[in-house]
């Protein structure tokens, strides 16, 4: 099992309605997955193309950044 930490605004969170809310989440996994460092075992992960699959995902459910 994989467990992170995002960090997330709390009042604004809170404040916002579903669909901000959802924006909020896939922005700050968004930002903890740019910044996340891979194995250098793993030669063949394209973490660009990963995270911009990631983006795409949540633009196509809705999100918009």
């Amino acid at each position: 099992m994989i467990v992170i930490s995002l960090d997330i605004d709390f009042v604004s969170f809170y404040r916002s309605d579903e669909k901000e809310g959802y924006n909020i989440i896939a922005k700050s996994l968004l930002e903890f997955l740019e910044a996340l460092k891979h194995p250098s075992a793993i030669k063949t992960f394209d973490k660009k193309k990963f995270n911009e699959d990631m983006k795409n995902f949540f633009i196509q459910v809705g999100c918009s950044f």
